[in-house]
C-alpha cells in the first residue's frame, strides 16, 4: 500500500508538465485510435454521491473502478467527490488511488465517531497543482491546478441537517482565487436548477450566485435519485467564474456508476482545425482556354461505344476544369476575427518592427519607442473590439437567439467551438467515421423519418382508406361527439368537489376527478399536466407556474452571457450591455406577458430577480444600490409597469379590430362582478385592462378601426424612383450641381 496523501501538502509533479493534449470531439475522446496524434481532451470528472451510514473504503474503491470502467479506463485530470462518508484518521490514511493524489475533508460525529458527509478532490499526478487552505466551517476542500489555464477547484458538501448561513458561503467564495469552479452536493432545492420546489438553502444559493456574479452550469437535468421513492432532484450543483464559462462544457451521463448520484462531466473545450473543402475559384478561371478544350475534347466521337456516357461526360468536364480553373487551398485557415481590420494589422506590424529594432539596438530610446508602439497596438485592438461589438449589438432584436450572441462573443474572444463532424453510431453498434458515410447515414435516417413507411401498418391502412373518401361538410349534428352528456349533475358535483377528508359515510372524493378518456382512431390521447403552445406552457390549472419556472431558467442562460461580456474590456459598456439585455432577456419576459401576467403575484415575483440582476450587471451597480435609482439610470420601468403598458398596447390594437374573436371577451366581459366580489382571485385580462384604461383616461370610442385595402398588393402601382443623384458624392459635390441636375 502506498504512503498516505497529506491533505495540506502541495503535490506538484517532479517532471516537466506536458502541454495540453490535442483536442478531439466528445465521442472521439474515449476511443483508442491507431493514429499517434489523436489524444484525449482534458476532462474534469465530478461525482457527488452519498453512501449514508457507511465509511467503508472498499465501497469507494468499487465505485471509483466503476467510473473508470465506464469512461474507457483513461485517466482524468480531476475528480471531485462529496458525501462519501470517509472517516479521517482510520482507513482513509492508507486510502490511495493509482495515478491520483487525494485531498479530502471530513467531519466526525462526536457521539458515535461516525463520518458525516465529507468532500474530496482527486488530482492526476501529471497535473501541476497545489492545495489551498480554507478558513471555513463548511466541509470544503480546494486545490489550484494548471489545466488549459490555472483554475481553482473547490469541492463542497453541505448536509441537509446543517444550518447553512449566508456568511459561510460568502466567506468561502471570497477565499477562492479566480477563476474558480465551485462543485459539490449542496442539498439545495430550487426551480432555477430543475427542482420542483425551493427550500431555504436553495434561496441562499440563489442569492450567492446573484451577489458573487457566478455562472450556473445546471440546466435542469436531475442529478440524484432517492432510492426509497425513486423521486428525482438536482441537488448537485456546478458553478464557475464568468471568465472560464466558455472554456467548459457540462453534461450529465445516463449511468450512475453504482452511486445514487449521477456523475457530472465537465469537458475543457479546445478549438479544432476544420477540414476545408477546396472550392472552385471561378473569378480566376481561364474561360477562353476552358471553351477551347471543351470544343476539342467533348465531341461526339468520344462517346461512341460507351454505355455510361453521363459518367464519361462528367469526368471529361472535371478534367478540363482542373486544368483551367484554380481551387482554393485545402489547408485549414486561421479563424476570422470580426474586429481585426487594417488598423490592427498596421499597429501589430509597427509593434513587431519596434521590437526588432530594440533587440538589434538595445538602448533607452528604442525601448521607449517599442513601449509606445505596444501601448498603441493595445489601444487600437481594444477600440476595434469595442466598435465591432457595438456594431453587432446594434443589429440585435427580440428574435435574435442567444446562441448567435454567444458565437459573436467567442469570435471576438478567439474561443470558437469546433464544427467538425462527430462520429455516429450505426444501428449495428459500429462507429461511422468517414464524412461520406456519416452523410449517407443521416440521409437514410431523414428519409425513414419523413416517409410513410415510418408509420405503423394499421395507420397506413387507415390513411389509404380515408384518403379515398370524399369529405362531406354537411352535418345534422348526430355524430357521437355531438351527442348529449349523461349524468350531468353528478359530473358537475364531482368537478366542484375537493379532495378532502372522509365524512361520516367514510366516502372520500380522491380519485373521483378522473381524466377524460379520449381516443382518436383507436389511439389513446393522454392527459398531460402541461403542454407548450406558441411558446407558452399551459398547465391544467392555468396558473402559469410551469411557464414562469421555464422562463426563469431560460433567462438565466442569457444572464450568464451578460456576466461574461461585462468582464470583457471590449464589452463592458453601459449602452451596449443594456441593448444586449433588452434583446436577449427582456424580450423573453415580454413575450406572452399579456397572458401569463394573470398568474399569482407570488409566482410573478420569481421573475423580478432576473430583471433586477440584469440591470445591475449592465450598470455595474452595487448590490446595495436601491432598485428605484437603477430603474431611473437604466431608463427601464419595473416589470409590473411594463407588463401593464404592453397590456394597454394590446388592448388598443384589439380595439381597432372589432372582428377579432377575442374582442367580445376583452371589452364586453359579462362576469366582472364575480371577480369584484372575490378580490383574492386574480382577475382576467378584461378586468385588469379596464382598470388600467380608467387610470389613463382613454376614450376607446376615438380608436380608429383598421380596414383592409380593397386593392390587392400585386395590383398596386410601383412608384418610379429617380436614383441618378447617387453618382455624386455628397461631401465633395457643390450644391449647384444638384440644382442643375434637378432642373434638367
Amino acid at each position: 500500500m502506498t504512503a498516505p496523501t497529506n491533505v495540506t501538502q502541495s503535490k506538484p509533479p517532479q517532471q516537466k508538465p506536458k502541454p495540453p493534449p490535442k483536442p478531439t470531439t466528445i465521442k472521439q475522446q474515449r476511443q483508442k485510435t491507431e493514429s499517434t496524434t489523436a489524444r484525449s481532451t482534458p476532462r474534469l470528472k465530478i461525482q457527488t454521491k452519498q453512501s449514508k451510514g457507511s465509511d467503508d473504503p472498499i465501497q469507494l474503491y468499487n465505485k471509483f473502478g466503476a467510473l473508470e470502467e465506464r469512461e474507457g479506463g483513461e485517466g482524468e485530470e480531476l475528480m471531485e467527490l462529496s458525501g462519501q462518508n470517509l472517516r479521517s484518521g482510520s482507513d482513509t490514511d492508507h486510502l490511495t488511488f493509482k495515478g491520483y493524489d487525494m485531498y479530502n475533508k471530513t467531519v466526525v460525529s462526536p457521539i458515535d465517531n461516525r463520518a458525516i458527509g465529507g468532500s474530496s478532490i482527486l488530482v492526476n499526478k501529471t497535473v501541476p497543482h497545489s492545495t489551498i487552505h480554507l478558513n471555513t466551517n463548511l466541509q470544503a476542500v480546494a486545490i489550484r491546478a494548471t489545466l488549459h489555464r490555472t483554475v481553482t477547484v473547490c469541492s463542497v458538501y453541505i448536509s441537509p441537517r446543517y444550518s447553512l448561513k449566508r456568511d459561510d458561503l460568502d466567506m468561502l467564495v471570497h477565499q477562492l482565487p479566480t477563476p474558480f469552479l465551485l462543485l459539490g452536493d449542496f442539498n439545495a432545492h430550487s426551480d432555477m436548477w430543475g427542482c420542483t420546489n425551493t427550500n431555504r438553502m436553495g434561496g441562499l444559493i440563489e442569492s450567492v450566485i446573484a451577489a458573487s456574479n457566478l455562472c450556473l452550469f445546471n440546466d435542469g437535468c436531475s442529478t440524484y435519485i432517492y432510492p426509497a421513492s425513486g423521486s428525482r432532484s438536482a441537488i448537485d450543483l456546478s458553478m464557475c467564474s464568468p471568465a472560464i464559462l466558455m472554456d467548459l462544457q457540462w453534461r450529465v451521463p445516463n449511468d450512475q456508476c453504482g452511486s445514487d448520484h449521477y456523475p457530472l462531466l465537465i469537458d475543457i473545450v479546445y478549438p479544432l482545425p476544420e477540414e476545408r473543402v477546396p472550392r472552385w475559384q471561378l473569378q480566376k478561371a481561364g474561360w477562353s482556354e476552358f471553351s477551347n478544350l471543351c470544343r476539342n475534347t467533348i465531341v461526339k466521337d468520344a462517346f461512341d461505344g460507351l454505355q455510361d456516357k453521363i459518367s464519361h461526360f462528367t469526368q471529361l468536364l472535371v478534367n478540363i476544369a482542373t486544368k483551367t480553373i484554380p481551387k482554393s487551398s485545402a489547408n485549414p485557415r486561421s479563424k476570422h476575427k470580426p474586429w481585426f481590420n487594417t488598423d490592427c494589422e498596421k499597429a501589430i506590424k509597427d509593434r513587431k518592427k519596434a521590437l526588432n529594432i530594440f533587440k538589434k539596438y538595445p538602448n533607452n530610446l528604442n525601448l521607449r519607442k517599442y513601449l509606445n508602439a505596444r501601448a498603441k497596438a493595445r489601444r487600437i485592438i481594444k477600440t476595434s473590439k469595442r466598435e465591432s461589438w457595438k456594431q453587432y449589438i446594434s443589429q440585435l432584436n427580440s428574435s435574435t437567439p442567444v446562441k448567435k450572441a454567444w458565437d459573436m462573443v467567442r469570435k471576438i474572444s478567439g474561443k470558437q467551438l469546433s464544427s467538425s463532424v462527430l462520429h455516429i453510431t450505426k444501428p449495428d453498434g459500429s462507429k461511422c467515421t468517414e464524412t461520406a458515410d456519416i452523410a449517407n447515414l443521416l440521409a437514410d435516417e431523414f428519409e425513414s423519418n419523413s416517409s410513410s413507411n415510418h408509420y405503423t401498418q394499421a395507420f397506413q391502412a387507415f390513411q389509404y382508406t380515408v384518403e379515398k373518401q370524399k369529405v362531406n361538410f354537411t352535418s345534422d349534428n348526430s355524430e357521437n361527439y355531438n351527442s348529449l352528456l349523461t349524468s350531468r349533475k353528478l359530473r358537475i358535483a364531482l368537478e366542484r368537489s375537493n379532495d378532502t377528508a372522509t365524512g361520516p359515510d367514510e366516502v372520500h372524493y380522491q380519485g373521483a376527478h378522473c381524466d377524460p378518456d379520449l381516443n382518436l382512431n383507436g389511439v389513446h390521447i393522454p392527459v398531460v399536466p402541461h403542454t407548450k403552445f406558441l411558446g407558452l406552457i399551459l398547465d391544467s390549472k392555468l396558473n402559469f407556474k410551469a411557464h414562469i419556472d421555464h422562463l426563469r431558467r431560460k433567462c438565466q442562460g442569457a444572464l450568464n452571457l451578460l456576466k461574461v461580456v461585462s468582464k470583457m474590456d471590449w464589452g463592458a459598456d453601459r449602452p451596449v450591455l443594456l441593448r444586449l439585455y433588452r434583446s436577449l432577456v427582456r424580450s423573453k419576459l415580454d413575450y406572452g406577458c399579456v397572458v401569463y401576467s394573470s398568474a399569482r403575484e407570488s409566482y410573478l415575483r420569481k421573475l423580478l430577480p432576473i430583471h433586477n440582476q440584469g440591470l445591475r450587471i449592465c450598470l455595474g451597480a452595487f448590490r446595495t444600490s436601491p432598485m428605484q435609482s437603477i430603474y431611473i439610470e437604466a431608463n427601464e420601468p419595473p416589470l409590473q409597469i411594463r407588463w401593464e403598458k404592453l397590456s394597454l398596447q394590446f388592448a388598443m390594437k384589439l380595439r381597432s379590430h372589432r372582428h377579432n374573436p377575442t374582442f367580445e371577451t376583452a371589452f364586453n366581459h359579462r362576469f366582472s362582478h364575480i371577480y369584484l366580489a372575490k378580490p383574492a382571485v386574480v382577475p382576467p385580462f378584461a378586468t385588469r385592462v379596464k382598470e388600467a384604461l380608467s387610470k389613463v383616461c382613454t376614450n376607446l370610442d376615438f380608436v380608429a378601426q383598421f380596414t383592409f385595402s380593397i386593392t390587392p398588393p400585386w395590383k398596386l402601382v410601383e412608384p418610379v424612383i429617380d436614383l441618378s443623384l447617387r453618382k455624386y458624392l455628397k461631401n465633395s459635390t457643390n450644391e449647384l450641381v444638384y440644382r442643375a441636375s434637378l432642373m434638367s
